[in-house]
């Protein structure tokens, strides 16, 4: 945020106090200057007011007026991580949007900080304004006048663009009004009708051009509205001579997940919900490519997974694999691969900052050159040829501004590469369609991205470096949260890696290696992705037991890698969804019996049993408990049952046998 801006700093601002309503009894003042309007609504009603002040002066003088004050940029995760979550009534950001580098970006972080029914009150100026477009067609710019443009903005909204801004970021515009001047110079009469003669849309020029300002009250969206509905449009009346109502135009609705984008892009994501929510804002500001974002949440413990559903109620266009425990990177990128429908599959870390353009001409590259398979872009974190030395920024700012610097030196440059590191890939769907995804036995992560492009080397496919993409990385960030050992992770991959390439094995970790040049082979180099079926995702209309369905079903092919523990928490998610889910409660039942807790186990293959009585592998395996406990009686009508679904099982025939002569030998004994 700019330190420029000066001319509301000493204001009381009566046009912002009387949007904020009268019971809220927390509020928030971003960029509340000296504090003079914050100081004012304490005084108009009983309620506690916090303030964000970028200049050190102003902030000073703040602290004197407001409860807290917090000295710094709202941009800055310092200072947002400042800010208690669920606790404020009204948030107020007067005259502060349009000078904010991600507006969007900061609007989508303070939802966060809202309670249940708090709106957003915000004052921005009207670019299309009446004065602006006279000096404009006069051939002049001027700047300098409060309320319009005084030359420091980093964006220029208009009514429209104002309501895409709030959509975007996941509001609805409840109140819309306008601030005029008195005695203005208005449009001159007619002349809309004169330019649409010409064929352009003047749309409510006339109206709008009267707005010196666009004063708003803002809410986060709590019902996703239908696929296409536009965002109501709703204006108030005059509260305040110099205030009147004007009609907002509609914003384009969200875009819907169901259609089939160009990219999928897949996230891993373990706790460290700052970073995820930075990387997700920075996708969703600066990207123009039609996308899904499939977020895999390995077991997070943080609040990540609440945040992700929040991105699903605004009807973004993301998806969410949550998963009850920690997979890995190979496994979990499997999943997201499994289900993406993109032409091109894009892995992402969640420890990333993505610039504009990134995607754009990542895929350019990918697509000017038929055998390129992956590329990667380059940054200031990452190993290898990607990196880029000697950068070390101190905000957003200069960061995006290199980004912008390197897009435009670089443009359309690049190199080959034996590989591209994994935390930024833009991959060929030709390339998964031939190699699959990664190995999971590969462990927590390391070298799964090195034997991924080797693999698609090997495939006939090459690997790009994109020298015109700068992508921004803090590096580490799970293993770091985690307190994973990075070292032992990587020690361990690294043998795996010499075995499967039949690398020496006195090759030592960081010393030069070659790709051997082989044929490629689907039985050696295939990495089959899961199906689909067992990702467990929930999808628009799905039931809570076909979710059940996808855990137990994603615990079973655990199971069947010897993956025990990690295999019963799918389980018992698959019963936290749907409590009924019989083919989980058979799967905790024999795992019960393997443990020798035939108690345990019993409890759980009855309630299987229970739930589906037409199940003919839990009706055995509680079949073989009871034979197991000497419970034959209640074994007897159980094999029974079984037969109806099997007739023809000759073990069964024969256990109901001798369970027979056996039931029939105690009934003689106790007469």
């Amino acid at each position: 945020m700019s330190a420029d801006p000066t001319q509301h700093y000493g204001h009381a601002r009566p046009e912002v106090q009387a949007l904020v309503s009268p019971q809220a009894e927390r509020i928030l003042d971003i960029g509340c200057g000296a504090g003079i309007l914050g100081a004012a609504l304490k005084q108009q009603q009983d309620c506690e007011v916090w303030g964000v002040e970028v200049a050190p002066a102003l902030g000073e003088q703040a602290q004197t007026r407001l409860d807290r004050t917090l000295t710094g940029d709202v941009e800055d995760a310092a200072i947002l991580a400042q800010l208690p979550e669920d606790y404020f009534d009204v948030i107020v950001c007067a005259n502060v949007l349009e000078y904010l580098h991600s507006p969007e970006i900061v609007l989508q972080q303070l939802q966060l900080c809202l309670r249940e029914g708090g709106t957003i009150v915000a004052c921005v100026p009207n670019v299309r304004h009446w004065s602006i477009i006279k000096n404009l067609l006069e051939g002049r710019w001027n700047t300098g006048e409060a309320g319009t443009i005084d030359g420091s903005q980093r964006h220029l909204f208009t009514g429209s663009g104002l309501v895409t801004l709030f959509a975007d970021a996941g509001y609805e515009i409840g109140e819309a009004q306008a601030v005029r001047q008195l005695n203005e110079t208005q449009i001159p009469k007619g002349l809309a009708a004169s330019i649409a003669e010409f064929g352009l849309d003047t749309g409510n020029l006339e109206q709008e051009s009267q707005a010196l300002q666009f004063l708003l009250v803002c809410r986060p969206l709590s019902v996703v509205a239908d696929a296409g509905s536009p965002v109501e449009d709703q204006a108030s009346s005059v509260v305040q001579d110099n205030v009147a109502s004007v009609e907002m135009p509609q914003a384009e609705a969200p875009a819907q997940i169901d259609s089939v984008p160009v990219a999928s892009l897949v996230m891993l994501a373990r706790n460290q919900l700052d970073f995820t929510r930075s990387c997700i804002d920075s996708i969703f500001a600066n990207t123009k490519t039609s996308f899904e974002l499939i977020v895999v949440d390995n077991g997070s413990t943080d609040g990540t997974q609440q945040y992700l559903e929040t991105l699903v109620a605004a009807n973004k266009p993301v998806r969410v694999i949550a998963n009850p425990v920690n997979l890995g990177f190979g496994a979990g990128n499997n999943q997201g691969m499994a289900i993406a429908r993109g032409q091109f599959i894009v892995l992402l870390n969640n420890d990333l900052v993505v610039t504009q353009g990134w995607l754009e001409r990542m895929i350019g590259h990918a697509e000017r050159q038929e055998h390129i398979g992956i590329v990667g872009p380059v940054s200031n974190n990452v190993s290898g040829p990607q990196h880029l030395p000697n950068l070390d920024f101190t905000d957003y700012q200069q960061m995006h501004a290199h980004a912008t610097h390197v897009a435009e030196t670089q443009a359309g440059k690049g190199f080959m590469l034996p590989r591209v590191v994994g935390f930024c890939m833009v991959i060929k769907r030709a390339v998964i369609d031939a190699v699959g995804g990664f190995d999971e036995d590969f462990g927590l992560g390391n070298f799964e991205d090195d034997d991924l492009c080797w693999r698609a080397i090997t495939a006939g496919y090459g690997c790009f470096v994109a020298s015109d993409t700068y992508i921004h990385h803090y590096g580490s960030r799970t293993f770091v949260g985690e307190k994973i050992d990075h070292s032992q992770c990587m020690q361990v991959a690294w043998t795996h890696f010499k075995k499967k390439w039949d690398l020496a094995e006195d090759l030592q970790l960081g010393e030069d290696f070659k790709i051997p040049k082989i044929p490629f082979d689907a039985q050696i180099h295939r990495a089959d992705l899961p199906d689909q079926g067992i990702v467990p995702v929930g999808t628009s209309g799905e039931s809570p037991a076909d979710l059940a369905e996808r855990y137990n079903g994603w615990g079973q092919r655990l199971y069947g890698l010897d993956k025990p523990q990690d295999a019963r928490a799918f389980f018992q998610q698959a019963l936290d969804v749907d409590s009924t889910c019989a083919n989980a409660l058979n799967n905790l039942g024999v795992m019960a019996i393997n443990e020798n807790e035939v108690a345990q186990a019993a409890g759980f293959l009855e309630r299987s049993v229970e739930n589906d009585q037409e199940n003919a592998d839990t009706l055995w395996n509680l079949i073989a408990l009871y034979v197991h406990l000497g419970k034959d009686a209640q074994a007897k009508p159980l094999v029974q049952d079984y037969l109806r679904l099997n007739p023809e099982d000759e073990k069964a025939l024969s256990l109901l046998q001798e369970l027979e002569v056996v039931t029939a030998a105690g009934t003689s004994a106790s007469n």
